[in-house]
């Protein structure tokens, strides 16, 4: 009886030495980092009218637009910028979500910001003036400086505003590489990050 206990008690402890604990039990850390102001896709409506960012924030899809929304796949990175084509001005929608792995973007209006908690969000922490520059300090204790003829809008804004980081494509303006938009106000300001 011995003989035939320990081959089966060897053979479990192996197999429970060498067996990979179950997906429920693996602490799941984000898996894909990109820099400040670019995101990435977790879903994409079935109709491609709407598409959902890793912050979960939710972004309406131009009509004529939604096939290309539908070509993209989960975890595509995506920098978000404003609209600043000429059909801007009719169109209606406010930003572009470039897909960085195609090379397609697609006009888009912000429908739902990102949740509060998420660990891909961002939320308005201090405004603060310094040497006749305004700068945006944000929960994670990035500071913002805020490009000189978007200071105005800043008076708007409030602690704890929800952000969303984008990236600034004016020519104008090339120095400050990053859009900071506020999903309460559904507003951005041209920004670069100082800190």
């Amino acid at each position: 009886m011995k003989k035939t206990l320990f081959p089966k008690l060897l053979l479990l402890s192996l197999v429970l030495l060498f067996t990979k604990p179950l997906s429920s039990e693996i602490k799941q850390n984000p898996s894909v980092y990109l820099p400040k102001g670019y995101h990435f896709v977790t879903a994409v409506s079935a109709l491609g009218d709407s598409i959902v960012l890793e912050d979960q924030s939710i972004w309406k899809v131009a009509e004529n637009e939604g096939l290309e929304a539908l070509s993209w796949q989960v975890n595509d990175p995506l920098s978000i910028t404003f609209n600043d084509s000429f059909s801007s001005w009719y169109s209606g929608y406010l930003y572009k979500i470039t897909n960085n792995r195609k090379n397609t973007s697609i006009k888009v209006n912000l429908h739902l910001g990102s949740v509060i908690d998420d660990p891909y969000s961002f939320q308005v922490f201090d405004i603060q003036n310094r040497f006749y520059k305004k700068e945006v300090v944000l929960q994670d204790n990035s500071k913002w400086e805020i490009y000189s003829s978007d200071e105005s809008a800043l008076y708007n804004w409030a602690l704890n505003d929800g952000i969303i980081i984008g990236v600034n494509t004016s020519y104008w303006s090339s120095d400050y590489k990053n859009i900071l938009i506020n999903i309460n106000l559904n507003s951005y300001v041209r920004a670069k990050q100082v800190q």
